[in-house]
């Protein structure tokens, strides 16, 4: 198998990563579970979704973003490459934590047959009246240079959400794993949050000659990151560090500056590296590129698929 893993923005979590969870014992009925909702932010409320295949239909497993594009249908659209695991798990539905603060089960309906996208529908009963208005989409395509904003939901580890408060860009946590799943963390260095990301960048030209020439990619990761450095994506470079990988954004919406969808998270670049004077850095999983000091590995690139490529989407015939 090719290391495209390294660009996939899903997510699969360990069980290991949750060892230290205890979950709610029956005495200590959890109504979130129950009653099929969860606390939300007073100031976030948006077509934006957090999408979960479950292990046992209990544990969160395999993790992904999503955005409602039609309140009456309730259709969500979200990454081809996520909705390739429904039924792996033994279930032929995902769970939705739409940021309306409920909770809804959804099943494919639709793919595209060569991107990266698709639309699943959440089951009945849901009321239109309980969500946010679909964004409108973009004319156009943004342009280089343009200031454009990715969005979504996925876990973060602690630390990083230590790191980020203390550069002043404080993460806002959803808190769906101690709430809805009962995960009660011992263990901070094993805690995860989900949080929402709305992340700045600017749209970059694609390079596909810094990836054929880079002396220390494989012809493996060459072949993986080249699917996706051409102008078939839109390229995204983020204003800050992401620190760790966008894992888990696959799905979510890339907006425009003036708010308007215009492509859906796809892929991310593993391979940036800050580079010293004499030309050292490290690769994981490799070690250093050559002997001396390990120098410090950047998230900071996106690819997008623009929604003018999918057009034909909403007209595949329903399953």
């Amino acid at each position: 198998m090719r290391r495209i893993w390294l660009l996939c923005l899903t997510l699969s979590v360990s069980s290991s990563l949750f060892w230290g969870c205890e979950p709610p014992t029956e005495l200590n009925r959890n109504i979130y579970r129950d009653e099929n909702f969860f606390p939300l932010p007073g100031d976030l409320k948006n077509t934006s979704a957090f999408l979960v295949l479950e292990w046992n239909g209990r544990k969160p497993w395999i993790m992904a973003s999503g955005n409602l594009i039609d309140k009456k249908e309730g259709l969500i659209r979200t990454a081809k490459h996520f909705t390739d695991d429904f039924g792996k798990l033994g279930l032929d539905y995902c769970r939705v934590f739409l940021m309306n603060g409920k909770i809804y089960k959804a099943t494919l309906t639709k793919v595209t047959p060569i991107r990266d996208a698709a639309i699943i529908k959440l089951i009945p009963p849901f009321s239109p009246d309980d969500f946010t208005d679909p964004l409108l989409s973009a004319s156009e395509m943004p342009k280089f240079g343009d200031t454009v904003y990715v969005q979504g939901l996925h876990p973060h580890a602690y630390d990083i959400r230590r790191a980020n408060k203390e550069e002043g860009f404080s993460d806002q946590v959803v808190n769906i794993f101690e709430t809805y799943y009962g995960q009660l963390f011992k263990d901070t260095s094993q805690e995860l949050q989900v949080v929402f990301d709305n992340l700045e960048g600017k749209r970059v030209k694609p390079d596909p000659d810094s990836i054929r020439n880079n002396p220390w990619l494989s012809v493996e990761d060459k072949k993986a990151l080249l699917e996706f450095e051409n102008d078939r994506y839109i390229k995204v470079l983020t204003a800050r560090d992401h620190k760790s990988p966008f894992s888990g954004l696959s799905g979510g919406v890339a907006l425009n500056g003036k708010g308007e969808a215009f492509g859906v998270i796809t892929a991310q670049n593993p391979m940036r590296f800050e580079i010293d004077d004499q030309g050292l850095f490290f690769i994981p999983g490799i070690g250093p590129a050559k002997m001396g000091e390990v120098k410090k590995q950047f998230w900071d690139t996106i690819y997008i698929t623009p929604l003018d490529s999918i057009k034909d989407l909403d007209k595949y015939p329903q399953n």
